[in-house]
C-alpha cells in the first residue's frame, strides 16, 4: 500500500538517493535541495510538509509543498495558497500509477489540513 510518512533519520538515506532517468534530471533539482529548501521555509515560518513516499516500508519516492501566504516573495500570490514543490518517483517504480497515486494522497492531506 502507498504511503506517505515523514523523513527521519531512519529513510533520509534512502530519500536522497532516489534517482530518476537521466533525460528527466534536468528538469528538476536533486531531493537534497528540495529539503534544504524545506528547511529555509521552517526558518520563514512558512508550513513546509516533506514527505517519504513508501510502499511497504520501502521509500520509492519524495514529495514536497508548502503553505504560502498572500504576497510571499518570491511568489506574490494575490491569495493564500498550498504549492506542491515536488513529487518524483524512482526511476525502479515509474510507469506503475504510483505517481498519480502520491499525487492524489498529498491532494487528500492538502485538503485535511
Amino acid at each position: 500500500m502507498l504511503k506517505l510518512e515523514d523523513i527521519t533519520w531512519d529513510n533520509f538515506g534512502a530519500v536522497i538517493s532516489l534517482k530518476l532517468e537521466s533525460l528527466q534530471e534536468r528538469f528538476t533539482k536533486p531531493n537534497s535541495i528540495f529539503i534544504a529548501q524545506g528547511y529555509v521555509n521552517v526558518s520563514m515560518n512558512y508550513l513546509n510538509t516533506l514527505k517519504a513516499v513508501t510502499i511497504d516500508n520501502t521509500v520509492i519516492g519524495f514529495a514536497k509543498w508548502v503553505d504560502l501566504p498572500k504576497h510571499t516573495a518570491p511568489y506574490h500570490l494575490t491569495e493564500d495558497a498550498t504549492l506542491i514543490d515536488a513529487l518524483m518517483i524512482d526511476k525502479a517504480y515509474q510507469g506503475k500509477g504510483l505517481g498519480k497515486q502520491a499525487l492524489d494522497l498529498i491532494i487528500e492531506s492538502i485538503k485535511e489540513d
